[in-house]
């Protein structure tokens, strides 16, 4: 345990911190590692599978490509989007295949996060699924009870098809309106927009009476820019999460991960009460991307970090091919170069994104504690082949 500890740590400093893509200039640096000091607790790091997930499991190779994210990869947490509409009788079979294959191939318990970007367009202001809207409003107001029964109907049939809940967000960005499955919630209810703190409190209470409830993450904004984040969570009702989520698609310049420093010093400092995840973001080349990661860990001591896209369709570059062969484009490659992973049909696998991510996925289990705590300020940098 010790020398896989020690191993990661020399890596990670080595590959991450403070990198200048000026050889001349590199210098010897030095950081220190207190042991004995605990920061937070690593719940985990993962992926979203919000979409094309059914190009994993209709692929010809797609046990060597399930070993390749559950055990080479070495994810923690799957991230799935809330698909449940009442009418589909096939209901999560994509997402149901890929959790019992993490039982086949990974070596740890890895963790389901559900979040929703829409509820059913029965519940919808605009009747619609897409496109922003707000919750329907009645003569008795907004239908946050319904909205809970919805949460509650859905998490039983997820469970009933194999997928259990270990966490959920109520809402994926919940003041964002998009062309695609969006819903808005103002931090709180306006005459013209259902409130993101009442929605949550009904959806609490009505989960509350399941016999094993998950834990709620929230407000799961766009950003932690412009106050975004604490402006919803100074209208909630903190005793109803577990933890604070929020993506990072704001707060910083996404060519410089450093400028989001204090963006994110500011929410460990005005909210250290609960675990803080950064669930979906993919900013950068995968340097940025290992960049991102450290300082999450160490300036905001996030709990878990979640990359975006695990599998992910670019529809510039992907054309249709009949499901027995699986999607591909002209190239051959199974997923655009926007996800954690690209495959090819001829089956050549490779990480696209990021080794650090690998190396942060394979040794930052729960069991860590603190080792985090680097020098935030190293005196020099580090060696020119890290980049490569």
């Amino acid at each position: 345990m010790k020398n896989k500890l020690c191993n990661f740590i020399f890596i990670f400093i080595c590959t991450i911190v403070s990198f200048s893509g000026d050889v001349q200039n590199l210098r010897a640096a030095t950081g220190s590692v207190n042991a004995g000091e605990v920061h937070q607790r690593i719940e985990g790091f993962g992926a979203s599978v919000a979409w094309y997930g059914g190009w994993l499991t209709a692929h010809p190779n797609k046990e060597d490509i399930y070993e390749m994210i559950f055990f080479d990869l070495g994810l923690d947490i799957l991230r799935f989007r809330n698909t449940y509409r009442y009418t589909n009788d096939q209901f999560a079979q994509e997402e149901a295949e890929m959790v019992e294959k993490t039982y086949d191939y990974a070596d740890h318990t890895i963790k389901v996060l559900i979040s929703s970007w829409s509820p059913p367009a029965t519940l919808k202001s605009n009747d619609n699924t897409e496109k922003g809207g707000t919750l329907k409003k009645t003569g008795d107001g907004f239908v946050y009870d319904e909205f809970a029964q919805y949460w509650y109907d859905a998490l039983d049939k997820y469970e009933r098809a194999g997928v259990i809940a270990d966490y959920i967000s109520i809402q994926n960005e919940p003041g964002f309106t998009a062309d695609w499955e969006s819903c808005v919630f103002k931090p709180y209810e306006t005459s013209t927009s259902a409130g993101y703190d009442k929605a949550l409190d009904a959806v609490h209470k009505k989960l509350s009476t399941m016999e094993d409830m998950p834990k709620l993450l929230g407000p799961e904004v766009l950003g932690i820019g412009y106050n975004t984040f604490q402006n919803y969570a100074q209208r909630l009702n903190h005793d109803l999460l577990y933890g604070y989520a929020h993506h990072l698609y704001h707060g910083g310049d996404g060519k410089n991960p450093d400028s989001y420093i204090n963006n994110m010093t500011k929410i460990a400092e005005g909210y250290p009460d609960k675990p803080r995840f950064q669930t979906e973001y993919d900013g950068g080349d995968w340097f940025d991307t290992a960049r991102f990661i450290h300082n999450s860990l160490v300036y905001e001591q996030v709990a878990g970090y979640l990359y975006w896209g695990l599998v992910r369709r670019q529809s510039a570059c992907i054309a249709r091919e009949s499901v027995e062969r699986g999607p591909v484009d002209n190239s051959g490659r199974l997923y655009s170069n926007r996800s954690l992973l690209r495959i090819q049909a001829v089956f050549q696998i490779y990480l696209s994104r990021l080794a650090a991510y690998r190396r942060l996925g394979r040794f930052g289990r729960p069991s860590y504690l603190g080792f985090f705590e680097l020098r935030r300020r190293l005196n020099g940098r580090c060696c020119a082949q890290c980049r490569g």
